[in-house]
């Protein structure tokens, strides 16, 4: 062991001396201001018109603060209280074609080595052909054509106000979170939330809901290559299908949801803050989560080991990271999260023994710091975990009256890593999470219809590593038993022993609320699979 933390301090030492020169440079070219002879002209694609009187005023409104707080507290007093995108471009293996109807659009025929897979690896499959819809009349002709051959399953912005004066955006399937961040922070208002909405996905508020409930339209080509338009006020119960809708309905074409006007945020680390009692500390933040990086101290040993509490709270302080420090702050995340990914991750999921050295040896670079951002930013404090791949599963559960079930949760995770690392096992090596949301009021959401708080607790391990899908089945089984559990859709779930006979029983008439209205837009299965149709009862 005193051989291999020699040669990875070295390498450490080494890289992040190439890591400072090369941050150096590039955060010489951020700040950099343009001379008088560069062009001011914008390359945005479209640029929303002048507000009008109305729109000025709502935008002189009082800005909303959020105060973040980021924490380090010791793990065994955890109480119990009264939280890949495909791109189309410059490819020279797709052709351009035309059909009879003058429709465009881009094929691409599969090979022996050419395929699909996830932004893990996890997933994969090989289709007969891809294709790269540019415009909806492509993705109606390409539904019809697959239609027609009887296949089954197995960027644009566009801000605008509603009839309540409530600003919303539509985007177009594709965009990428980060983009649609971008253009709206360039053009006023930002979104602070992403738009992967088919998902469930969600973020860690508990005094709103979840994504989901800040759709107000959702379009999507059917399978007779219709567009079908979905909102609340013509049919409640089919908007709430096809907001959570799975890829179930169709090929998912926009999504128009109600965003904020910006806010700034405050960002605190205090690492004494252990005493609050967990209930308490969720009730009074706007948003609260708890992680923990397995043996982050170097004994093993839990009593030694601490959390990081990362909370927030309405401030009105003014905002203290400038754009230019979010750039490079931005830059050196992602510089430092692959760097560490290729350097310690890959080899940790190699050598499971090392495990316990690694991670104490990146928490210590944690530290304890103070600042005020906009909710967008703070929301997306962590640039660059996109660089580490990883095995991610992930359960929703109703926190009690004193939140006893999620302290058990969290610890049984804990006490099972431990008792495994005696075994000189280690098939958690990454994070455990969790946060803390209101349940959406979708059907298949996978928090139930009620106004309650659910905690959103996972466990995190990096690709590659050995035994973490029976590690996380007998995780699963235990929140299940315990808390009634359920699993988010986006993550790993398909390999708990019994999960679709349980969510049967947990959900069966929402399942079938659902069922109903996707026989109605997909009477012939074109767009279900077999993940899904054991669920709907087939």
């Amino acid at each position: 062991m005193d051989n291999f933390a020699h040669r990875i301090k070295e390498k450490t030492r080494t890289g992040f001396q190439r890591l400072k020169k090369d941050l150096s440079e590039k955060s010489a070219k951020l700040t950099r201001k343009p001379s008088a002879n560069e062009g001011s002209s914008s390359t945005s694609p479209s640029v929303p018109p002048k507000p009008n009187d109305h729109q000025q005023q709502q935008s002189s409104i009082e800005q909303h603060v959020v105060q973040l707080n980021l924490s380090e507290a010791p793990l065994p007093q955890l109480p119990i209280g009264p939280h890949p995108s495909s791109s189309s471009t410059s490819d020279p293996s797709i052709s351009h074609q035309s059909d009879n109807s003058q429709v465009l659009y881009y094929q691409r025929f599969a090979s022996s080595k050419a395929g699909w897979s996830n932004w893990a690896g996890n997933q994969s499959c090989d289709p007969g052909q891809i294709f790269y819809p540019k415009t909806l009349a492509d993705i109606q002709a390409l539904v019809v054509q697959a239609k027609q051959a009887g296949k089954k399953m197995e960027k644009c912005h566009t801000p605008l106000l509603d009839e309540e004066g409530v600003w919303t955006v539509t985007v177009e399937t594709g965009v990428q979170v980060k983009n649609l961040d971008d253009f709206l922070k360039a053009h006023k208002p930002p979104l602070a939330l992403p738009s992967n909405v088919v998902l469930d996905s969600h973020g860690a508020a508990t005094h709103t809901r979840t994504l989901p409930d800040l759709v107000t339209e959702v379009t999507i080509v059917g399978a007779d290559g219709h567009l079908n338009t979905f909102t609340r006020a013509t049919n409640p119960a089919e908007f709430s299908a096809a907001t959570i809708n799975l890829g179930l309905l169709g090929v998912i074409y926009t999504y128009t949801m109600r965003v904020d006007l910006p806010s700034p945020q405050r960002l605190l680390w205090l690492p004494n803050l252990g005493g609050p009692k967990l209930k308490a500390m969720v009730e009074v933040n706007d948003s609260t989560e708890l992680f923990y990086w397995p043996f982050n101290t170097p004994a093993l040993d839990a009593a030694n080991d601490k959390l990081w509490i990362k909370q927030w709270q309405r401030t009105k302080l003014p905002v203290t990271v400038p754009p230019e420090q979010e750039a490079i702050d931005t830059l050196f995340q992602n510089m430092a999260t692959e760097f560490c990914n290729k350097l310690l991750y890959e080899y940790m999921a190699t050598h499971p023994s090392c495990t316990p050295f690694v991670n104490s040896l990146l928490f210590g670079a944690f530290g304890a710091a103070e600042r005020v951002q906009t909710v967008a930013d703070a929301i997306h404090y962590q640039a660059g975990i996109e660089n580490i791949k990883c095995l991610d599963m992930e359960m929703a559960f109703k926190c009690n009256a004193d939140y006893s079930n999620v302290v058990k949760a969290w610890n049984y995770v804990i006490d099972q890593m431990y008792e495994y690392s005696h075994r000189n096992e280690f098939p958690f090596n990454l994070a455990l999470e969790m946060r803390f949301v209101k349940s959406p009021s979708m059907l298949l959401s996978n928090a139930a219809l009620e106004c309650a708080v659910y905690c959103m607790m996972e466990i995190l391990s990096v690709k590659g590593t050995q035994g973490f899908e029976v590690f996380a089945a007998k995780i699963a089984q235990y929140w299940i038993q315990e808390c009634h559990a359920r699993p988010h859709w986006a993550k790993m779930w398909e390999f708990i022993p019994g999960i679709v006979p349980y969510l049967r029983t947990q959900a069966e008439d929402r399942f079938d609320q659902f069922e109903a209205v996707r026989a109605k837009y997909d009477p012939q299965g074109m767009f279900l699979n077999s993940t899904f149709a054991g669920l709907l009862g087939h």
